[in-house]
């Protein structure tokens, strides 16, 4: 498949020196007409007139088709001009296509049409999501059963910690700095599932890009491992590369996806908490099983799951 690439200014420079080449042309062409058409003869006799006539002749002949090379000339130049400018039209074309194919989703997003008011209610969006985000977080951190009670620490002297810690964030700074930057970053139009659609495209946005990336940074750890069985004394511990691999990836993605979900509103604090420990008891699971079999694999079976009870 062959591919053309266009330059439309390139096209009318192109255009622009070859007319002043065809001018050139016809200037000499125009001075070289008189002499060659009506050449004379060199002496009185029969001979020389008819090799005057002759020459002359030929100069018509000369002064003809120069006149249909420089239409043809003309012609050309007129092409290539003209193309130049349907490259032009046809790339302001295609910008303005995209423009309106980027704008459109803010737009429908925002209830705003496209133009000036797309970037404020794109901006609105993205800064209502965030503003949404950091109530949530600012809402976990104030409850004062965020670190007592069935909280993570349990105890009566967490709960105090708890409201010292919002009675922190709340006033002048922290968290509630940014809740405060809500009424220039959301515009008025903007609805509550305007916010949740655009948090929870967000998140999606990232997981989607995790799930993309994490296969080729789990083939390096593979690649490195491979690497490292060549290595004298050093090749034994390579398995352990992929083992340990396998205890962090599924701890990291778990804390992402919840933190993710839970920003967007899909889940609660406390069941995305649960979610992240049940994943780390997995992975921790996991991680002893393949340590067992890898220490004993030349002579035991691999071993069954350990039950989930354990942890």
């Amino acid at each position: 498949m062959s591919f053309l690439f266009a330059a439309p200014e390139a096209l009318t420079a192109a255009a622009s020196d070859l007319a002043g080449i065809g001018s050139t042309l016809g200037t000499a062409n125009a001075t070289a007409a008189a002499p060659t058409t009506g050449v004379l003869a060199s002496a009185a006799d029969e001979v020389s007139a008819q090799v005057a006539a002759l020459l002359s002749e030929h100069g018509l002949g000369y002064q003809q088709l120069s006149a249909q090379m420089a239409k043809f000339h003309e012609q050309f130049v007129q092409n290539l001009s003209a193309g130049a400018g349907a490259y032009v039209a046809a790339e302001a074309n295609a910008a303005q296509t995209l423009s309106n194919a980027v704008q459109a989703p803010a737009a429908a997003l925002s209830g705003n049409p496209v133009g000036a008011g797309v970037a404020g209610g794109a901006g609105g969006a993205v800064g209502s999501a965030v503003s949404n985000a950091v109530g949530r977080i600012e809402s976990v951190v104030a409850n004062p059963n965020f670190l007592g009670g069935a909280g993570l620490l349990g105890g009566g002297g967490a709960p105090a910690i708890a409201s010292q810690a919002a009675a922190l964030l709340r006033p002048t700074g922290g968290i509630s700095a940014l809740t405060a930057a809500r009424a220039l970053l959301a515009p008025a139009a903007m609805t509550n599932a305007a916010v949740s659609a655009a948090t929870g495209g967000i998140a999606g946005t990232i997981e989607a890009g995790y799930l993309l990336v994490e296969p080729y940074v789990q083939y390096g750890f593979e690649l490195a491992a491979y690497a490292a069985s060549f290595v004298p004394y050093v090749g034994y511990l390579a398995a352990q590369i992929p083992i340990f691999y396998n205890l962090i990836e599924p701890i990291v993605r778990s804390g992402l996806f919840n933190t993710l979900d839970w920003l967007s509103g899909s889940i609660s604090f406390n069941q995305g908490l649960n979610n992240f420990f049940a994943a780390t008891a997995a992975s921790i699971g996991y991680f002893i099983n393949s340590e067992i079999n890898w220490l004993f694999g030349y002579f035991l079976p691999p071993l069954p799951p350990l039950p989930p009870f354990i942890f």
